[in-house]
């Protein structure tokens, strides 16, 4: 019998999912800011985008096909993480959908990135909110 907690994070550990494939430099940039500002708030992340740079892999490399970087992604998500944040724009990405729809298989809590506006030094106000799909959101 495998104790649990070892195999899984005892506090709430953030993955971040979100588009990368068409976009330039697959979003790095976006992913790497995004986990700065959370860690910042003193969130636990992890990011797709640090775990393949982590692995040797520049920005782009060829050297793994998509499906092989969904199975390392999935199995970062599903071993590392209880949670899951949804990136502007992963309503149209095949891989953030497949992340999405897993997280939600093994009951996962999910949230979504949601630009909140500009702060008084013209930097971008981010939240997460709680989201379920098809669920409506409703304006204040």
């Amino acid at each position: 019998m495998t104790d649990e907690g070892a195999l899984f994070p005892q506090q709430m550990v953030y993955y971040i999912s979100g588009p990368m494939t068409g976009i330039e430099e697959f979003n790095y940039p976006f992913f790497n800011k995004v986990a700065k500002l959370l860690r910042q708030s003193g969130l636990d992340i992890v990011s797709p985008a640090e775990t393949e740079e982590s692995l040797g892999y520049e920005q782009g490399s060829q050297t793994w096909h998509w499906g092989q970087w969904m199975r390392y992604a999935l199995q970062t998500l599903l071993l590392k993480a209880n949670a899951i944040i949804m990136l502007p724009g992963w309503e149209t990405s095949r891989g953030a959908l497949l992340e999405l729809e897993v997280a939600e298989a093994c009951n996962m809590q999910v949230f979504k990135l949601v630009q909140e506006g500009i702060d008084i030094d013209m930097k971008e106000v981010y939240a997460i909110v709680p989201f379920k799909r098809g669920a409506s959101v409703k304006s204040v």
